[in-house]
């Protein structure tokens, strides 16, 4: 989960998105991301859950 989020914030950050915490100017995006997590800006959790039950999209009813 930390890597995906670490990731992710590396690929906003290069596009131009603003850091969330004051940053020293030779920090990597790495960094800055870690940085930001470390001091609660970001935080880092579970995915939503999947589903738990199959849902048909065929009816199980006869059709007349």
């Amino acid at each position: 989960m930390l890597i995906n989020a670490v990731s992710s914030r590396v690929r906003l950050l290069a596009k131009g998105a603003r850091p969330l915490v004051e940053v020293h100017p030779q920090w990597s995006f790495l960094q800055v991301a870690l940085k930001e997590i470390a001091d609660g800006k970001l935080t880092v959790g579970p995915a939503e859950e999947p589903p738990t039950a199959f849902t048909s999209l065929v009816s199980e009813e006869p059709t007349v």
